[in-house]
């Protein structure tokens, strides 16, 4: 009895089919259309470091104020309460015995307090100037956040277009590599093939699936990368309907110069950042001048 055989390549076939279902599963969620511009946008709203930076933004815009570097007076009103419990024992002479008796005593002092900083060695004038720079220094570090999730996001969206055209191409390899181990096949079968094409072919159709399977990954991780800087769970699917075209535009360097000096954030900021330190030199120096 002649054992079972198989035909090689529907067995490569199938063991390929496996292994991608293995892989990536099925695919039964609905696909939501996604541009580029909608992608900005969803991150945008998503994106919890820029709702912290918001927040802390607005912070830095309530705080600067006059009252809170002393300018104008304070007055604090408060009351001050005391309650006293005494169980002190007592003689009592005719009965020639210590007699105890609760007493319970409470005493409310009312109070008003007045300050008012007239001269403080311009220690004022420098706390508010300092504010200032705070708050633009957190409007800055705010904008450099929504800069670079709209940078991540750009880059991200094209990253997953450029997998999936790398994914078309190795389809179409991939069916010509198979092709041609079919038709290696039907040569061997009519005697007109050696072992030898039939197995370099059979080994090129493996490599390529084996590639194609890959990019399959890569392709996969590339949307996942994306949900990621969307905010999205990774169970949500879209479909990229931008399309993947290089733009090619001339740049002179004296322009490029100016934008970054004038647009750069990070830069603008580092200015801020080193008009605040001066300020808090000038603070200390004030400290050596009296106040009243």
């Amino acid at each position: 009895m002649q054992p079972a055989t198989c035909n090689p390549q529907s067995y490569l076939l199938k063991t390929i089919s496996i292994l991608a279902i293995i892989l990536f599963g099925f695919n039964g969620h609905s696909q939501t259309t996604l541009t580029l511009d909608s992608a900005i946008i969803v991150g945008l709203e998503n994106n919890f470091q820029i709702r912290i930076t918001a927040e802390q933004y607005n912070m830095a815009e309530l705080n600067n104020r006059w009252g809170t570097v002393g300018r104008f007076p304070s007055i604090n009103l408060g009351v001050n309460s005391i309650n006293r419990y005494d169980n002190t024992p007592r003689f009592d002479t005719m009965a020639f015995e210590y007699d105890r008796g609760d007493q319970y005593s409470n005493l409310l002092t009312p109070y008003v307090n007045l300050q008012w900083l007239l001269f403080d060695g311009l220690s004022v004038n420098m706390n508010k100037q300092k504010l200032d720079l705070l708050e633009a220094y957190s409007y800055g570090y705010s904008s450099i956040v929504i800069e670079n999730t709209i940078q991540s996001i750009i880059l991200g969206y094209y990253l997953a277009l450029l997998e999936e055209e790398r994914l078309k191409v190795l389809v179409s390899v991939k069916k010509l590599s198979g092709d041609r181990y079919n038709y290696e096949m039907l040569r061997k079968d009519l005697g007109s093939s050696v072992t030898f094409e039939v197995l370099q072919a059979k080994n090129s159709f493996l490599s390529d699936s084996t590639n194609y399977l890959l990019q399959q990954l890569r392709v996969k991780n590339a949307f996942l990368r994306l949900n990621l800087l969307l905010g999205e769970l990774p169970a949500v699917k879209f479909a990229l309907v931008d399309s993947f075209q290089v733009e090619l535009q001339n740049y002179a360097m004296d322009d490029l110069m100016n934008k970054m000096l004038s647009n750069n954030r990070t830069l603008m900021n580092q200015y801020v950042n080193q008009e605040i330190l001066k300020k808090d030199v000038g603070i200390a120096k004030s400290d050596m001048w009296p106040s009243l």
